[in-house]
């Protein structure tokens, strides 16, 4: 969906949380995307992917296009059938760090710059796909389970992420713009 209040991740400072468990490892699965990456549309794209291998693969895309990429890559693979906690957090113009189980697996400087889009439809935020229905076509169907995904307009700090990940949070919590707690047991929608 699209809602309004996660428009800051195309232009600040974000921390995206989620648990994460795949069914099996071997091929690419998104956790969560916003945009696309076909070089013939906008090519610019928010995401993290569990690549074939299990680990994680983190990326700011933004308008300074392919050659200003910033990417950061866990060590750590998961285990197929096993819940891992997976953090990706940008401080806009500074860094961008990626966090397994609220330890710190990789940070690089931040030089994407803003992600701006000009369709609708590539704007939209994806938890467990990327692509676009009519640009790119949907791929990198995430097999498995995700919850509690969580969006903040803050870069969460270390202590903040390994303290809380396995706690509840209140829907009002300083900086939370978006949670989805994706216990609805199965479909293609939340809330």
């Amino acid at each position: 969906g699209e809602p309004s209040s996660l428009d800051v991740l195309l232009t600040g400072n974000f921390t995206v949380e989620a648990w994460v468990k795949p069914a099996a490892l071997g091929s690419e699965m998104a956790i969560f995307s916003m945009g696309d990456e076909g070089s013939s549309y906008e090519n610019k794209i928010i995401s993290a992917k569990v690549q074939s291998g299990g680990t994680i693969f983190g990326r700011v895309r933004g308008d300074t296009g392919e050659s200003s990429d910033v990417e950061v890559y866990s060590s750590t693979a998961l285990t197929a059938g096993q819940w891992t906690h997976v953090a990706l957090v940008r401080d806009y113009a500074e860094d961008l760090h990626l966090y397994i189980d609220g330890v710190l697996e990789d940070s690089t400087s931040d030089t994407a710059g803003y992600v701006t889009f000009s369709g609708y439809e590539t704007r939209l935020l994806k938890l467990g796909v990327t692509g676009s229905s009519s640009v790119v076509p949907y791929h990198a169907f995430f097999e498995g389970s995700l919850a509690d995904v969580r969006f903040w307009n803050t870069v969460r700090s270390t202590a903040e992420i390994a303290g809380n990940m396995g706690t509840e949070v209140a829907s009002d919590a300083s900086g939370l713009i978006g949670h989805f707690l994706l216990d609805e047991g199965s479909g293609v929608t939340t809330s």
